[in-house]
């Protein structure tokens, strides 16, 4: 919207997955291990910020999936280590889940426990980059 929709919301999330892989390029250059997981679904926060731009529940519901979607083709097609955590914690509607969520926007102690629990049996695997 702040562009006027000159720049799409695909072509915004293509370019942030762009600028991801340079920084995850840079890590690897530098022979570091990592694993890359992805965004949360989206909050179910209703601007309590009072961004001028804010998009409605299904449009964020949208972009929170496509972003983690364009994002674990990257690191497949990459090979890099990727960890789903959108469709874990979402509920039927696409939102966080309030199972797993500290407050409108964040994930619980009950979500990080899982995602500890994931990385670890990552890096346990031959999946994680070395």
């Amino acid at each position: 919207m702040k562009n006027g929709t000159a720049i799409s919301i695909p072509q915004l999330i293509d370019k942030t997955i762009e600028n991801y892989g340079k920084i995850l390029q840079s890590i690897e250059n530098e022979g570091f291990s990592f694993l890359v997981y992805g965004i949360p679904p989206a909050s179910r926060d209703e601007n309590m910020y009072h961004y001028p731009f804010y998009a409605d529940k299904e449009m964020r519901v949208f972009i929170s999936r496509k972003f983690n979607e364009k994002l674990k083709e990257f690191c497949v097609k990459k090979k890099y280590p990727y960890l789903e955590i959108q469709n874990r914690f979402e509920d039927e509607s696409g939102l966080i889940s309030k199972a797993f969520s500290a407050d409108t926007i964040h994930l619980n102690e009950k979500a990080g426990k899982i995602i500890a629990e994931e990385i670890w049996i990552e890096v346990g695997s031959s999946n994680f980059h070395k």
